[in-house]
């Protein structure tokens, strides 16, 4: 962390925090006086503990002609805090309600849907996810998944595939 001459403090750029590393920190601030004279305060910062996917951006590509229950990919969060159930939701994004997210944090094509590249070639999807409890132990999470729709590369096919083999490993590890 810095600080700057006006007293506002900031994250050095390239830095971040996690609460599960470090939950606070507590500074210690001089400052001089015009009369040379220098004074001495602590300052504690309380870092909130958030729920974290395993990125903030994911970059799929569909089948044109995916249709009703295709899974795009497994979207959890990675550090549930504690016995709380977490809820899964679709924030933005769902353009003619095409997707739906499960409660197990699959993001699928909705029934009665077909994706078709000549309707909507991309979407940007946030998807989210909540603790319940009062108060909820963690603060709301949320991801990106950026879907194109079209003829798929092997490469794009392949990443993919990989994304969702790892969401299955985390998911059977944790």
């Amino acid at each position: 962390m810095q600080i700057s001459a006006a007293g506002v403090v900031t994250l050095a750029a390239g830095k971040s925090l996690d609460f599960e590393t470090t939950p606070s920190y507590t500074l210690v601030i001089t400052a001089t006086g015009a009369s040379g004279s220098p004074g001495v305060a602590n300052l504690t910062v309380n870092i909130k503990n958030v729920l974290e996917f395993g990125k903030t951006q994911y970059d799929v590509c569909m089948a044109d002609g995916s249709t009703a229950d295709t899974t795009v990919g497994t979207y959890t969060v990675k550090d549930n805090t504690g016995g709380a159930t977490v809820t899964y939701a679709i924030t933005s994004g769902n353009t003619n309600s095409d997707f739906t997210f499960t409660a197990a944090g699959e993001l699928k094509v909705s029934t009665g849907k077909t994706l078709a590249q000549k309707t909507t070639e991309q979407y940007t999807v946030v998807l989210a996810a909540t603790e319940s409890g009062s108060p909820a132990v963690a603060d709301l999470g949320s991801t990106t998944v950026s879907i194109t729709v079209g003829t798929c590369g092997c490469s794009a096919v392949a990443a993919t595939l990989g994304l969702t083999l790892l969401a299955v490993v985390v998911a059977v590890s944790a």
